[in-house]
């Protein structure tokens, strides 16, 4: 196993894109349009 540190940035790097690609797309779970702009802004 890697550092703990590294596995982190790893997950949170892919949360992000995963949260950026379901923001593209529409997404099943866009109910919420003002939430989701929020932490769009706080991922970048």
């Amino acid at each position: 196993m890697r550092s703990t540190r590294a596995n982190h940035l790893e997950q949170s790097n892919f949360s992000i894109k995963r949260h950026l690609l379901r923001r593209a797309g529409g997404g099943r779970h866009s109910g919420k349009p003002g939430r989701s702009g929020v932490f769009a802004t706080i991922d970048f």
